[in-house]
């Protein structure tokens, strides 16, 4: 088994103006194993979308913060 890791090096934030749209739904993370390690750090959706539309088996380490659910 092969993991996949994502490690955020900084805090991210959604553009409102740019990019709600396109994220909307979230994301999609169409895959297994994936290891997501926050490192201390938050994705911040600012209320207006969702960030991941999972459909795999994953492993998180993140702070969502303002989601919109």
């Amino acid at each position: 088994m092969e993991l996949k890791r994502i490690v955020l090096d900084s805090d991210t934030e959604l553009d409102p103006t740019n990019e709600r749209r396109e994220y909307l739904n979230g994301i999609k993370l169409d895959v297994d194993d994936l290891t997501i390690d926050g490192n201390g750090y938050a994705i911040d959706a600012l209320k207006s979308a969702r960030i991941f539309y999972c459909t795999g088996k994953m492993f998180l380490n993140i702070i969502f913060a303002l989601i919109h659910n």
